[in-house]
């Protein structure tokens, strides 16, 4: 898709679009914002995963793909 295509799709929607900087970028140039993990972490715990099936699932998803940077595991997550 071309950017004019990008452009004139958002327009057409009618919507304001929804711009995501990854926990890194906010991290490091913001004051008390969380990490990936921990962003990650909070939002578990609003779902009502506990700490032992929140570690499962990361470490079921390593296990599946252990060619994943951790990155990756934690957007595989998300």
């Amino acid at each position: 898709m071309q950017n004019s295509e990008i452009l004139d799709n958002l327009v057409s929607m009618k919507r304001l679009p929804v711009l995501f900087v990854g926990s890194g970028f906010s991290k490091r140039y913001l004051k008390n914002y969380p990490t990936w993990n921990e962003l990650l972490k909070e939002i578990a715990s609003v779902i009502g995963l506990s700490d032992v099936q929140f570690e499962a699932y990361l470490q079921s998803i390593r296990a599946q793909n252990p060619e994943l940077k951790i990155s990756e595991v934690y957007s595989e997550m998300a």
